[in-house]
C-alpha cells in the first residue's frame, strides 16, 4: 500500500514537473518571438531573464533523486537571487566607476556561476563543466603553473567581476548568441519537424537517391544533408532521420555498423550544410564579425565535397554487396506527392532568401518561424492539439537548455583565458614548436580542436576551440575566415571521432551496433572532411566568393573527382574489388586532385587515369575468366564492416 503510494506520488511530481516546463518553455518561446520581432533587450536583461528561465527547466528535467530535490529548491532560489540581481540593477552597474564588488555581490556572483555550472553537469555532461572548472582553478592559482603558462595569479574577487559583473564571462556574447540567435533558430527547427519537412526531406531524399544500388543508404545520406537545415545537433540529426532510415538499410542489407556509421556521418555533416549549417556558424560570424551569408557562401563547396564522397561510398559499398534492394514505401512516393507537398519547403526559401539578402540572422529565422506556421494551417486541427503543442514546446526546451547551458559555460571558459592571456600563450607554444612549419602546426589544432570537443555540443566545441586554435592560424598567415571554418570543421568532427563520439554512438544505439566500431567506420566514411580543411586553409580557391570565380571552378572540379578517388580508396572497389597497393594509389591520386594548384591536380589526373586504367583492364580479364560462374563474395568480405 505504502509502496503503491508511493510509486503514485513520483508520478504526479513528474507530471507536474513536465507541465511546469511546458509553461515555462511556452513562456520562453513567447519571449523569444517577442524579442525576436522587435528589438532586443539590453544585453544584460535579455541574457539574464532567458539564462532564468533555462536554469528553472534544466532542474525539472534533471533533478537530483529523492530527499535530494531540496537542494534543487536552493539552487532555484539562489539563482533567482543573482540573476535577478543583475537583472534589476543592470543600469546602476552599467554605469558604475568601480569594479571592486560589495560582499553580497561577490556571494552572488559565486552563486550564479556554481548554479550554472553544476546544471551543466548534468544536463549536457560532466567534460564542459570539468574543463570551466580547471580554467577558474588556473586563475585562481596559476602562479603554480609552469611556464609558459604560469601567470601572477587573480584574486577571487578579479575572477567574480568577470565572470559576473561584466559580459566577458558568464554573460558573454557567446550567452547572447544562444538567447537571440539559436533560440529563434531552435523554434524554427522545433516548427518545420511538425508541419511535415521531416518527412518530405525523407521522400525528396528517396526521389534524389538515384540507382537501384543502396536505395536506402543513399536515401541516409541525402535526408540527413537535408535535415541540417533544421537541426542545430549533430545527434539529434541522427535520431530524427536515424530511426527510419537505419531500418531501411539493415532491411536493404547493409551491415548494423555501416548502416550507423553512415548515418553518423551524415548527421554532422549538417552541420556544415549551408544556408543554415547548426547554429555554430552563427557563433562564427559573431566571433568573427564577418557576414553570415558569407560564411554561408564559403561553405557551399566545402560541404558538398563531404557529402558527395559519402554518397559515393554508400554506391560502391551496395555495388560490392550487391545489393539490388527494393526502395519500399518512402522511396515509391510519386513525384506528384512530392510536388504536392512542396510547399512545406517555404519556409527554408524565405531563409535562405533573406540570409543572402543581409537581414539579420535573427530575423530571418523569425520570419522563417512566420512562414513555418502559415504553411502548417492546411493541418491546423492536429498542430494545435493538445499533445502536438507540447511536443514543440519539449523539443524547443531541450535543445535550448543544452545550447544556452554549454555556451554560458563556454563562456567561462573564454572570460578566463581572456582574463590570463592563456590562449595567446598556447598559440605562441605551438606556434615555436611546429617551428612556422604550417602543415604541422595544422595538425596540431586539429587535434587540440577534436580533443576540447569530446563530449560538447558543436556551438560549445566551436567557442572553446575558437579561443585556443584560431589566434594560432592566423599567427602563421591563414586568412581569419579559412582558421575560423577549419576550427568549426573539426569542432564538428568530434561528434563522430573516437573515443568520444556523439553522434556515432547514438547512431549505434539505433542499429543495435558497437559504439566504437561505429565511430571508427563513421571516422573512415568521413576522411574527406579531414583533409578538405588543410586544403583551404592553403588556398581560398574552394571558397565560393574568396578567389577568382574561375580558379574556384576549376578546384571544384578537380576536387570533385578527388572525392570519387577518395571513395574508392576506401571502400575498396569500383568496377571490381580494389587491392591494397591500388587503393593507396588512389588516395594519393585524391589528396593531389583536392588540391587547388593546377600542378598538382594535374598530376593527380594523371595518376587516376594510369590507376582507373589498369583497375577496368584487371576488371575486364577477371569477368572473362570467371564468366561462366558467378562470382560470389566470401563470408569476411560481406562483413567487413561489422
Amino acid at each position: 500500500m505504502a509502496e503503491g503510494a508511493s510509486h503514485s506520488a513520483v508520478s504526479r511530481i513528474a507530471v507536474n514537473g513536465q507541465a511546469a516546463v511546458i509553461a515555462l518553455g511556452a513562456a520562453l518561446i513567447a519571449f523569444t518571438i517577442y524579442t525576436s520581432a522587435t528589438i532586443p533587450l539590453q544585453p544584460t536583461v535579455h541574457r539574464g531573464v532567458f539564462l532564468l528561465g533555462i536554469i528553472y527547466m534544466a532542474l525539472l528535467l534533471n533533478p537530483l533523486p529523492g530527499l535530494l530535490r531540496v537542494v534543487d529548491g536552493l539552487l532555484a532560489a539562489a539563482a533567482t537571487v543573482s540573476i535577478g540581481y543583475l537583472v534589476i540593477n543592470w543600469e546602476e552597474l552599467a554605469y558604475r566607476s568601480n569594479f571592486e564588488p560589495t560582499l553580497q555581490e561577490y556571494v552572488l556572483g559565486v552563486i550564479a556561476v556554481g548554479t550554472v555550472l553544476e546544471l551543466t553537469r548534468r544536463a549536457v555532461g560532466w567534460p564542459l563543466a570539468l574543463v570551466a572548472v580547471i580554467a577558474l582553478l588556473y586563475a585562481l592559482f596559476g602562479r603554480y603553473v609552469p611556464e609558459p603558462f604560469m601567470h601572477k595569479g587573480f584574486s577571487l574577487q578579479r575572477v567574480v567581476v568577470n565572470q559576473y559583473l561584466t559580459h566577458e564571462g558568464l554573460f558573454s556574447s557567446l550567452l547572447g548568441v544562444a538567447v537571440t540567435l539559436v533560440a529563434t533558430f531552435l523554434l524554427f527547427g522545433a516548427l518545420l519537424q511538425h508541419v511535415g519537412v521531416a518527412d518530405l526531406f525523407m521522400k525528396l531524399a528517396a526521389k534524389l537517391s538515384f540507382g537501384a544500388f543502396g536505395g536506402p543508404g543513399k536515401i541516409e545520406v541525402v535526408s540527413s544533408a537535408f535535415m541540417g537545415t533544421i537541426s542545430g545537433s549533430s545527434t539529434a540529426n541522427v535520431v530524427t532521420t536515424g530511426t527510419t532510415t537505419i531500418p531501411l538499410m539493415r532491411r536493404a542489407g547493409f551491415s548494423r555498423t555501416f548502416a550507423a556509421g553512415v548515418e553518423a556521418v551524415s548527421s554532422t555533416g549538417g552541420q556544415i550544410m549551408p544556408p543554415v549549417m547548426g547554429v555554430a556558424a552563427f557563433l562564427m560570424a559573431e566571433v568573427t564579425g564577418i557576414p553570415y551569408a558569407t560564411i554561408a557562401l564559403a561553405a557551399i563547396i566545402p560541404a558538398a565535397l563531404y557529402f558527395v564522397c559519402v554518397f559515393i561510398e554508400v554506391d560502391l559499398e551496395s555495388r560490392r554487396l550487391n545489393l539490388l534492394t527494393a526502395w519500399g514505401e518512402t522511396a515509391r512516393a510519386s513525384v506528384q506527392e512530392v510536388l504536392r507537398k512542396s510547399y512545406l519547403l517555404l519556409p527554408i526559401v524565405v531563409l535562405a532568401w533573406l540570409l543572402f539578402a543581409m537581414y539579420s540572422p535573427t530575423k530571418a529565422a523569425f520570419w522563417g518561424c512566420v512562414a513555418a506556421v502559415l504553411v502548417g494551417l492546411p493541418r491546423w486541427r492536429t498542430l494545435c492539439s493538445r499533445g502536438t503543442l507540447a511536443t514543440i514546446v519539449l523539443d524547443f526546451c531541450r535543445a535550448a537548455i543544452t545550447v544556452v547551458l554549454a555556451c554560458a559555460t563556454a563562456g567561462i571558459i573564454v572570460g578566463i583565458l581572456s582574463l590570463t592571456g592563456a590562449s595567446l600563450q598556447l598559440s605562441y607554444g605551438l606556434v615555436e614548436l611546429a617551428g612556422q612549419n604550417a602543415p604541422m602546426l595544422m595538425l596540431f589544432v586539429m587535434v587540440l580542436c577534436i580533443i576540447l570537443g569530446m563530449g560538447l555540443p558543436t556551438p560549445a566545441a566551436y567557442a572553446v576551440a575558437a579561443a585556443f586554435a584560431a589566434p594560432m592560424l592566423t599567427t602563421i598567415g591563414i586568412d581569419r575566415l579559412a582558421a575560423h571554418m577549419f576550427v568549426l570543421f573539426f569542432a564538428s568532427l568530434s561528434s563522430i571521432t573516437p573515443p568520444v563520439a556523439i553522434a556515432a554512438y547514438a547512431a549505434a544505439g539505433i542499429a543495435g551496433a558497437s559504439p566504437m566500431r561505429t565511430a571508427l567506420v563513421a571516422t573512415k566514411l568521413g576522411l574527406s572532411a579531414f583533409i578538405i580543411p588543410f586544403l583551404f586553409a592553403e588556398d581560398s580557391a574552394l571558397f565560393i566568393g574568396q578567389a577568382p570565380f574561375l580558379d574556384t571552378v576549376l578546384a571544384a572540379v578537380t576536387a570533385l573527382i578527388g572525392v570519387a578517388a577518395l571513395a574508392v580508396s576506401m571502400i575498396g572497389y569500383y568496377r571490381g574489388p580494389v587491392g591494397w597497393i591500388e587503393r593507396g594509389g588512389y588516395f594519393a591520386a585524391a589528396i593531389l586532385l583536392m588540391h587547388p594548384a593546377v600542378l598538382l591536380s594535374v598530376l593527380g589526373l594523371v595518376l587516376g587515369a594510369v590507376l582507373l586504367g589498369f583497375h577496368l583492364n584487371q576488371n575486364r580479364r577477371r569477368s572473362s575468366r570467371d564468366a561462366p560462374e558467378q562470382v560470389q563474395l566470401s563470408p569476411k568480405e560481406t562483413q567487413i564492416w561489422e
